[in-house]
């Protein structure tokens, strides 16, 4: 009976562990390529943000990706608002182009990324700045994509994968610990309420990572790391 409850806990430990491995490498990676992309594009500058731009967070080295910026017009006449977006790589692009928005409508605008714009080794980094418009100022949005040298898999299906790795490995984990909650000592109590903040705090360090959030990424991630080690402490302890 101990021997079965001993080989339940490390199946468990190593399924959460795995988990958490999982959803802070996905955390990490978004985090990462949003950080470098404002680096990237820094000309010191301060406009107000564009929440339009829909950027991928990872793309296989083979693939050709799109980024797409959804622009509103939100006059009562029809608007043709030029845009500029930059795409980093050894050389760079630099596109300028104008669109036409009907009175309270969107226009969306797409361009397409591959593996020749690539930089800084890892990275697919994009800009659009559009000028003022309709009583709008100017704005400008950045996002980056980490790149990986994917075999089979593109940067959506990879995305995916890491996704559903970390979230059941994170339930699966906890729910296995849960049920030898009934005989387990006081450290052992302890040790699960870590566990569950360790989740927690990871499915909120990838929330924040694809939402763009990386400012507030960065102190989950932070954290994870944190309450990582006291885990770790306890378990060595115990």
């Amino acid at each position: 009976m101990v021997a079965m409850r001993s080989k339940k806990s490390i199946i468990s430990n190593i399924v959460f562990l795995l988990s958490i491995a999982a959803g802070l490498s996905l955390a990490v990676i978004s985090i990462w390529a949003d950080y470098e992309a404002v680096r990237y594009f820094f000309t010191g500058a301060h406009f107000d943000s564009f929440r339009g731009m829909r950027c991928p967070i990872l793309a296989s080295r083979s693939e050709a990706v799109t980024i797409s910026a959804t622009i509103e017009n939100p006059s009562d006449r029809t608007v043709r608002p030029f845009y500029r977006v930059e795409v980093s790589g050894p050389v760079g692009r630099l596109l300028r182009e104008q669109t036409s928005i009907p009175p309270r409508q969107t226009q969306k605008a797409e361009w397409i990324v591959n593996g020749d714009d690539v930089d800084l080794r890892y990275f697919i980094m994009t800009k659009i700045t559009v000028p003022p418009f309709a009583g709008l100022p100017t704005r400008e949005a950045m996002c980056g994509i980490f790149v990986l040298n994917l075999d089979r898999l593109t940067g959506q299906q990879a995305l995916i994968t890491l996704l559903a790795v970390s979230l059941f490995g994170i339930v699966f984990g906890l729910a296995m610990w849960e049920r030898q909650m009934e005989t387990a000592n006081k450290g052992f109590m302890r040790s699960q309420h870590v566990r569950r903040a360790l989740g927690l705090v990871v499915l909120l360090a990838m929330l924040s990572g694809l939402a763009g959030w990386w400012l507030v990424g960065i102190i989950f991630c932070a954290l994870a790391i944190l309450l990582f080690v006291i885990m770790l402490s306890m378990s060595l302890n115990m």
